[in-house]
């Protein structure tokens, strides 16, 4: 039996610790200016971590999905933003 490689959590970690890191900076550096205007002093910060969550969801349910069925789906997707950008 071959070794099992860890390549793909290992840069999974990664990106995550950078993104903690990000939302870190984020929250250090909106807290006072959000708080100084009368809102929310976590508000930025909260809205990032939404989005971080989200991204987290669509990634792994694109995990196993097959490369090929992606790249079919690629024209696709393609229209769909122009679509968004548009409204």
């Amino acid at each position: 039996m071959g070794k099992k490689s860890y390549a793909k959590e290992i840069l999974i970690l990664c990106a995550y610790f950078l993104s903690a890191a990000g939302l870190i900076m984020i929250l250090d550096i909106s807290s006072v200016s959000s708080a100084a205007a009368g809102g929310s002093p976590y508000r930025i910060f909260l809205k990032q971590l939404v989005w971080l969550i989200a991204s987290s969801v669509v990634f792994f349910a694109l995990w196993d999905v097959d490369i090929a069925s992606i790249r079919r789906a690629i024209p696709w997707a393609l229209i769909a933003s122009f679509v968004l950008l548009i409204i």
